[in-house]
């Protein structure tokens, strides 16, 4: 495989343990990296016409044996003198499973002591704290600790009237804009950051999570001669609606169930069939209590009710809404990983793009006896069909092809054209704005130079792949590439329909090279 520096930067846990598969139990010593399980046998061996014998004899050397990237794999605690089919029968001690979704293959892993194994299940659960450290999403957390950094930023700037003014470009006036490069020198200055790439960061979480934009919402945060603005100024800030905080809600849950060393989503036999990957719904229902996500059970219920509406989750037999009952339920994006239920997979799509924030919130009012623009349907998701000029839509931003993805906090795109159509003429009755949700990111292409640390992303997912997670002050990150993003081309090849390994393969093949990934 590709040399373990391209994708990770840290060990976090080494050390021998005794594993079981395919009825084997062997001696093999592990190393867990941050992205990476690495285990290898362990050999002790004297190399011949060497000028250092002892030195290389005392030394421990391997053979390698196997690795699984953390993305794709699941941890699961065993109980004490457990004796199962992923055991091959032998009675497991100080244990746990490891599960290589990717390959769908188990294997167990027993530590000499009870202390031991604890440790290995907390570096376990530090490696996939650090991952999830690196996703961008739009998490109700990330959120209020960006907007205030952002709204305490924008105070601060305000009172040195040298960095927001007017500024003059091609023949235009921006009011009260700042220029990338000059904010990072201005955060250096004042300390708020220690070098220039956190800036960087910075600047592209604040445009992220709709604090800041670029004049003429082009480009992402960059520390070059580009215009950006604070939203409070041009009155497009908007606070979170309710169908964002649901959908982030959902993305968390999603991500945490998933993490569990007991877990609550998993393989059930009900009525003479297997239904895989399911939670039932009061089992679910006291999770969130202990969790502390929801403080009675009528809240857990009415959060769950939100995911299956919001098209999340739903019942295996689509009879039954959430209920306090021994209900099985199933995330929509599961039955995607494991193949099943090809119809739904535009949804969960969809849902990534607005779970990134790949997406922006628009106010439009009612004018001369319409909102000012047109909507059609292609492939069962209304587009904007055209826009009136000098409407109060042009004037919002609304700009013809976009994807709508919510109006007024109620999503549309699970919905029958003519049901949308029928919503629009209601909200217009009723003489109310608009407040919708669209796509804002438009196919591009972004240009990634080769570094010895790695080019810093995370893919997920085929047909096409979607960049999972970019890394803090990496090449990736600087070039402009973010969370949610497709990629169709790599270097100028159609990769949108090729598996997971072959896109992979294509950038590997691109380092290889030395060319530069785009």
């Amino acid at each position: 495989g590709s040399n373990i520096t391209d994708s990770c930067t840290e060990m976090l846990m080494q050390g021998i343990l005794l594993k079981i598969s395919a009825g084997n139990i062997q001696e093999r010593v592990f190393f867990l990296f941050d992205n990476l399980l690495v285990y290898c046998k362990k050999r002790n061996r004297r190399l011949k016409n060497t000028s250092h014998p002892k030195k290389v004899a005392d030394g421990h050397r391997y053979h390698f044996r196997g690795r699984i990237n953390t993305e794709v794999m699941e941890v699961e605690n065993v109980d004490d003198g457990t004796a199962d089919y992923h055991s091959s029968g032998h009675t497991v001690i100080n244990g746990w499973k490891i599960h290589n979704t990717a390959k769908n293959k188990w294997f167990v892993c027993m530590a000499k002591t009870s202390e031991d194994k604890q440790e290995w299940l907390e570096a376990f659960l530090k490696e996939r704290e650090r991952r999830k450290s690196l996703k961008l999403g739009m998490e109700q957390d990330t959120w209020l600790m960006i907007s205030e950094k952002g709204e305490k930023l924008y105070h601060m700037m305000c009172k040195q009237e040298t960095v927001i003014k007017d500024r003059k470009r091609k023949l235009s006036t921006f009011p009260k804009c700042f220029l990338g490069s000059e904010f990072v020198t201005w955060l250096l200055e004042i300390k708020e950051i220690s070098k220039p790439e956190e800036g960087v960061h910075l600047g592209q979480a604040l445009l992220e999570n709709g604090i800041i934009h670029h004049v003429t919402d082009k480009h992402q945060f960059k520390p070059d001669h580009m215009l950006y603005r604070f939203r409070y100024d041009d009155g497009t800030y908007h606070p979170r609606s309710q169908i964002q905080d649901v959908i982030s809600k959902g993305v968390r849950l999603y991500y945490r169930l998933h993490s569990l060393f007991t877990p609550v989503i998993k393989d059930k036999d009900y009525h003479l069939r297997t239904y895989k990957s399911v939670a039932m719904a009061n089992k679910l229902t006291d999770w969130l209590i202990a969790q502390g996500d929801c403080k009675t059970r009528e809240e857990a219920i009415i959060l769950g009710v939100e995911l299956c509406d919001n098209g999340f989750m739903h019942h295996v037999l689509e009879k039954s809404e959430f209920k306090d009952e021994p209900l099985l339920f199933r995330f929509f994006a599961d039955e995607e990983i494991e193949g099943s239920n090809l119809r739904q997979k535009h949804v969960r799509h969809d849902l990534k793009i607005v779970e990134n924030v790949i997406a922006k919130s628009l106010l439009i009012k009612a004018q001369d006896g319409s909102y000012g623009f047109t909507l059609e349907e292609r492939n069962k998701v209304p587009i904007v069909k055209s826009v009136k000029k000098g409407s109060y839509a042009e004037m919002a931003g609304l700009e013809v092809g976009k994807k709508i993805f919510a109006i007024n906090g109620i999503v549309v795109f699970l919905r029958p054209f003519q049901e949308v159509e029928y919503f629009l003429q209601q909200c217009f009755s009723s003489k109310r704005p608009l407040r919708v949700l669209l796509s804002t990111k438009p196919r591009e292409t972004v240009k990634i130079p080769d570094s010895a640390d790695g080019l810093g992303f995370q893919i997920r997912g085929f047909g096409p792949s979607v960049v999972h997670a970019v890394g803090r002050g990496t090449v990736a990150a600087v070039a402009g590439l973010h969370p949610g993003q497709c990629i169709i081309k790599v270097n100028g090849i159609n990769v949108s329909k090729e598996s997971h390994a072959s896109v992979i393969a294509h950038v590997t093949a691109c380092r290889k090279y030395k060319r530069p990934s785009q």
